[in-house]
Order: structure tokens, then C-alpha cells, then sequence
């Protein structure tokens, strides 16, 4: 798993205001403590490609995927590390 690019054709946008904004990453947060591996992974992807496109939201999701790689399964660190690697290089 790897943040999408802006050149990939699979890339969609969505047009969110502020108030959309902060309720989708509040959402996504509350994922990452779902007791299931793949809802958490795709919660952590969700949150970068989101950072991926909002430079100011950028600081807060490596935080929180920061403080999920801490905490998570194997899986979860290893992906986690993967995508702040890839944010972090922007």
C-alpha cells in the first residue's frame, strides 16, 4: 500500500468543505481502533491520500499515523511506515 500519486489514473478528488473535511478525518480516526486489521489499513491509506492533496492536513495525519504505527499489529506498522514515508517525502 503506497500513497497515490496525482499523475495515477485511479485518483479521484473529492470537493469537501471544512465542516466535510473535519467530520471525514474524524471518521477515519475512529476507524483506526476498529478491531479489524483491513478497515484500519484502509483508514491509514484513506487519511494520507487525503494529506496528499491538503498540504495543512499533512502535519496532523503523519501524527496520527505516527501514533497508529506505535500501537498496531505488524501489518499495520509496516504499511504505516510505508505511508509516512511517502507523505514525509512530500
Amino acid at each position: 500500500m503506497k500513497v497515490l500519486k496525482p499523475t495515477d489514473e485511479n485518483r479521484r478528488h473529492l470537493q469537501l468543505n471544512k465542516n466535510e473535511l473535519a467530520v471525514v478525518i474524524d471518521t477515519l480516526k475512529g476507524y483506526l481502533h476498529d478491531k479489524s486489521n483491513k478497515v484500519r489499513l484502509f483508514s491509514m491509506q484513506a487519511l494520507a491520500n487525503l494529506a496528499l492533496d491538503n498540504a495543512k492536513l499533512r502535519p496532523q495525519v503523519i501524527a496520527v499515523l505516527d501514533e497508529a504505527t506505535k500501537t498496531g499489529s505488524a501489518k499495520i506498522k509496516t504499511q504505516g511506515q510505508k505511508l509516512l514515508a511517502d507523505l514525509r517525502r512530500l
